[in-house]
């Protein structure tokens, strides 16, 4: 179902009704569906032949299996962690340092101007 609820509000309705418990057949209904796979192919501007389609839904579908078995650990307690290290702030002070002439820049330049690098045209 692509239309009203897109695929991860269709995943976040099925993760309330599931819980944290794992029940059987829950994951042959967390499958990914080939509308699924044209949807998210056409959104990423990918055209796939049926051999692609496939391998790409199975490979979805068992990401998803994944993540539901993780829903069966036991996270109570467990305090969100955005790092794995525990570290603050490690950001240096702004100071000035080692200013380099403009002069001294340009000198391995191949080709300089007004005291500025000459490139080759990027842009048409």
């Amino acid at each position: 179902m692509i239309g009203k609820y897109g695929f991860a509000r269709r995943l976040e309705m099925r993760t309330k009704r599931v819980g944290s418990n794992l029940i059987k057949g829950v994951l042959e209904d967390m499958r990914v569906t080939l509308e699924e796979v044209d949807r998210i192919a056409s959104l990423s501007m990918l055209k796939l032949d049926d051999e692609k389609r496939k391998m790409l839904q199975q490979n979805l579908s068992e990401i998803l299996e994944h993540a539901e078995r993780l829903n069966e650990l036991d996270t109570d307690g467990v305090e969100p962690t955005t790092y794995i290290l525990q570290q603050q702030n490690i950001f240096r002070e702004d100071a000035v340092t080692q200013q380099w002439e403009r002069k001294s820049m340009l000198q391995n330049a191949p080709e300089q101007e007004d005291g500025c690098f000459v490139v080759p045209k990027v842009v048409e």
